[in-house]
């Protein structure tokens, strides 16, 4: 497949994975609804049934008999794992701060010590270029 229009192995595997759920992704639109009083495939019965549960399920999640709202932060946090789950997500939201800050600091290290590299004078460039350094052993090869 290598040979076909100029695209690599990888992009071949990821257009053959992602092709057949543009098709399926349109088929499901159209033929699928929303909510259950509108699918022709289910029966009266099983319409009401799935109706009451998705109410029931709404209605706990606000700890309310009736509610309104489409949005709960009851549908993210149950009572029974609250502290849990909050902490969960502090932890998280923690971890992706600091991976997101120390990113920046090494992009801005890497750019300083790029733009002193682009500044050299040929008597520092090659005493640069004669210094060992240990990720010198590594032959990148590139095609």
């Amino acid at each position: 497949m290598d040979t076909v229009t100029s695209l690599k192995n990888w992009q071949w595997l990821a257009l053959l994975n992602g092709l057949p759920i543009i098709p399926f992704g349109i088929v499901n639109y159209f033929c699928f609804g929303t909510v259950p009083e509108t699918v022709q495939w289910l029966s009266n019965v099983e319409k009401d049934f799935l109706t009451e549960i998705l109410l029931t399920d709404v209605y706990m999640a606000n700890n309310e008999p009736e509610s309104n709202n489409c949005f709960s932060w009851h549908q993210f946090y149950r009572d029974a794992n609250t502290s849990i789950m909050q902490r969960g997500h502090i932890i998280s939201g923690g971890a992706v701060s600091v991976a997101l800050i120390v990113t920046y600091i090494q992009r801005a290290c890497l750019k300083k010590e790029n733009n002193r590299r682009n500044h050299l004078s040929l008597v520092e460039h090659k005493r640069e270029e004669s210094v060992e350094e240990p990720c010198d052993w590594v032959i990148i090869n590139c095609l």
